[in-house]
């Protein structure tokens, strides 16, 4: 399992990066794109990636990256219909973490989120458990992989990930 985060952490951050990252976060100003999501990570997580798919909008790639980002997160697939997680409606991504166990993606977007938990749930991940009033999604109590829903965010990550940043929030 932490083979395979590591992989997918490494495969997220290329593909970031290769579509034209926006480092407009590494100046924390109310203009920003990615301000709110710079909120949300914990003081001493070391440094970010963040990519604003506003940018690309008209790329012929865009879709794809952004398809590419939301399957490699093991949740399932990434077709609008069925999971509510519309490709193109995917803003930006946030990619942080301070060592192996406590990595973080921050996704916003606006997706139909209903429709998202009926997938994860079709896919086996559930509620297992509440941490300061927010839902903790995950395969099973003891998966290292978890995730919770903020505002318009999805935010995944390795549990301990999660909760820093529901510290934070």
């Amino acid at each position: 399992l932490k083979v395979k985060f590591m992989r997918v952490f490494g495969v997220l951050a290329i593909l970031t990066i290769i579509v034209g990252i926006s480092l407009c976060g590494c100046v924390k100003d109310n203009k920003s794109e990615a301000n709110e999501l710079i909120k949300i990570l914990p003081s001493d997580y070391r440094g970010f990636v963040y990519a604003n798919f506003k940018n690309i909008e008209n790329s012929k790639y865009a879709s794809e990256y952004r398809s590419k980002i939301l399957n490699s997160l093991r949740l399932g697939n990434a077709d609008g219909e069925k999971t509510g997680t519309y490709i193109n409606k995917t803003k930006g991504i946030l990619i942080s973490g301070n060592g192996y166990n406590r990595m973080i993606f921050i996704i916003e977007g606006d997706y139909d989120l209903d429709k998202f938990k009926n997938h994860l749930k079709e896919i086996g991940t559930n509620p297992v458990e509440e941490y300061e009033g927010f839902k903790i999604y995950a395969k099973n109590s003891d998966d290292e992989f978890a995730l919770i829903f903020y505002n318009d965010m999805i935010i995944a990550g390795t549990k301990q990930g999660v909760y820093d940043c529901i510290d934070v929030i």
